[in-house]
């Protein structure tokens, strides 16, 4: 049986005073009444308590005797079995030692050796000050040296704050800690009193090339209809210029490569060079003069509004698409260290989640923290896993026009105070987080983070008016030129190369 419980209480009846040497195996969490006997054939009554220094005593509450006469009788002057939710009230001034990592905006602190600190700022440091305030006790930070929020580890062992708890170098830890289940077999949690979800951040989409913008306002199969549409409009007024010929016996003297080149000219610049006084022409012209208005005037409106709105790569907006980006585009996923998304995606068994992680590679994937995993996106194909908050506070910072952040959001999570195994103050907690949570104070404190952030980058900040054409719009057209260049080339040499004769050389 667990000895360390707040659930369990024990009455310890002893023939001997050997309290001295007993007190020595007592810890906070273990809570025991001790009757002890004395010469006079009485026995003491002690209750365990936990003093201004954090040290386990006992203290005397009464007595209890029994005679023949009378009976059994006693008198004490407080409960054998104190209410642990009054006694946790107040704290009495004590100074509880708490675990974080340097981590604004839930926790910023100010370093003054690898593993403690002063704290300052932050969420966290507002609901634990705020905290200590109500249950009057102090607190001093402690810093986890490899800045690692950590659990149970396959080897066994405990890392990060987790693990200093758990081996209570540290009454609790604090600071955007994900309550899972690993974690509560070996520390205990309080209500969680902080929810938000995990994203994905990815360096900002690229700006899709426009060399091939002259064609995308049409489809194929509308390229196509227009080519055989120009092709067709030549042999179709040659053969109505015969027909003319023959039913009036004048001498009509186009072509059909002049009838096809006119009615082309027509299309892209509007203008027609062919007149002609038969009626069945003027229809004709009637009609593909409206169809080539209408063609140019769809062609003209769409290439502008291609050429003027930027047309990104595909973002990844979902674990599908980082899926996907990872197989086809030789992107990197990349977890910080002993972190709770780290350890769902590690220890599934099926799904989505297995299949990235089997898709990623340590050596490059991991980062120690989340500084350190923002900053890793800029350096290429690499998509960071992680909190909400954590990333979009970073990202601002960094400058926002480089980096994408998923529309998706996935696996949601609350943060809890981790306290040692068998924490007797743990419902005190839990019930003073939960008043801060109601009354609207962790959520004051968030905005009031957030609004500290100034954007340092101001590249993401539009304009009213258009921009420039740059070399970037005009790329397609250059592309198109450089094609007839090459195929002019081509035909030259062919026509070359077939008509000369052999062995002799072409003027």
């Amino acid at each position: 049986m667990n000895l360390e419980s707040s659930a369990v209480y024990w009455y310890v009846i002893l023939q001997s005073d050997f309290t001295a040497e007993l007190i020595t195996h007592l810890r906070e969490g273990t809570q025991m009444t001790a009757a002890v006997r004395t010469a006079d054939m009485r026995y003491r009554l002690r209750t365990s308590y936990v003093d201004i220094h954090n040290q386990v005593r006992l203290k005397a509450v009464g007595w209890w005797w029994w005679s023949r006469d009378s009976g059994g009788r006693h008198v004490a002057s407080s409960s054998l079995t104190p209410d642990l939710q009054q006694v946790y009230r107040d704290f009495g001034g004590r100074t509880l030692t708490a675990a974080v990592v340097d981590d604004w905006p839930f926790f910023k602190v100010t370093p003054v050796s690898t593993t403690h600190a002063i704290p300052d700022s932050g969420i966290d440091y507002q609901v634990l000050t705020s905290l200590a305030l109500k249950l009057n006790f102090t607190y001093k930070v402690k810093l986890d040296p490899k800045g690692q929020w950590g659990g149970p580890q396959p080897d066994g062992s405990v890392i990060g704050m987790i693990g200093m708890v758990a081996r209570r170098e540290a009454d609790l830890a604090i600071n955007e800690i994900t309550i899972t289940g690993p974690r509560e077999t070996v520390v205990d949690f309080t209500v969680p009193y902080f929810m938000e979800s995990t994203t994905i951040v990815t360096p900002a989409p690229k700006e899709k090339s426009k060399a091939g913008a002259i064609f995308s306002p049409f489809t194929p199969l509308v390229w196509l209809l227009l080519v055989a549409a120009t092709l067709a409009i030549g042999p179709v007024l040659s053969s109505v210029s015969w027909v003319m010929e023959l039913y009036t016996g004048k001498k009509w003297d186009r072509s059909i490569q002049q009838y096809t080149f006119n009615m082309f000219r027509n299309m892209v610049v509007q203008g027609n060079l062919i007149v002609s006084g038969y009626w069945p022409h003027r229809i004709i012209f009637l009609s593909w003069y409206l169809f080539t208005f209408y063609v140019f005037a769809l062609y003209s409106g769409t290439l502008t509004a291609v050429l003027a709105i930027p047309s990104f790569e595909k973002p990844i907006d979902s674990l599908v698409d980082l899926l996907n980006a990872i197989k086809k585009d030789g992107f990197i996923p990349v977890f910080a260290y002993g972190t709770s998304n780290e350890f769902i995606f590690r220890e599934a068994t099926s799904g989505i989640y297995r299949d990235i992680w089997h898709m990623f590679t340590p050596s490059l994937g991991y980062v120690r923290s989340f500084d350190e995993g923002v900053e890793k996106v800029l350096m290429g194909k690499y998509a960071f896993v992680n909190s909400y908050m954590a990333v979009e506070i970073r990202v601002r910072k960094t400058g926002i026009s480089k980096f994408y952040m998923a529309q998706q959001t996935f696996y949601p999570q609350g943060y809890g105070m981790a306290l040692v195994s068998g924490a007797p103050y743990k419902n005190v907690f839990s019930h003073v987080l939960l008043q801060l949570r109601e009354s609207g104070l962790v959520d004051k404190w968030t905005k009031d983070e957030v609004s500290k952030l100034k954007r340092q980058d101001k590249s993401g900040r539009s304009s009213s008016l258009p921009g420039a054409i740059t070399l970037l719009h005009l790329q397609a057209a250059f592309f198109l030129l450089l094609s007839g260049f090459s195929l002019a080339s081509a035909v030259l040499i062919t026509e070359i190369f077939l008509c000369s004769p052999r062995g002799e050389k072409t003027p």
